[in-house]
């Protein structure tokens, strides 16, 4: 648990905060995590295709330097 929801609980505890408004600042803070998820994941997806657009035509290149790079460790 987070440092805010122990805090919200506090306040909920103390009688300073109503459980409705603790409610909505759990659910404001439960929308901006799962933003926050999302836009790592459309990055981590534009990179990956980056990469992929970059790399496309020079597979075979690619693999050989993989291949020399692993014969070398045997």
């Amino acid at each position: 648990m987070s440092a805010e929801h122990r805090a919200i609980f506090h306040l909920v505890a103390l009688g300073r905060m109503t459980s409705a408004e603790a409610e909505r600042l759990l659910a404001i803070d439960s929308v901006e995590r799962e933003n926050r998820w999302m836009v790592a994941a459309c990055a981590v997806i534009a990179a990956v295709a980056t990469l992929h657009s970059l790399l496309a035509g020079s597979w075979p290149a690619v693999w050989q330097v993989f291949h020399q790079i692993l014969g070398g460790v045997r």
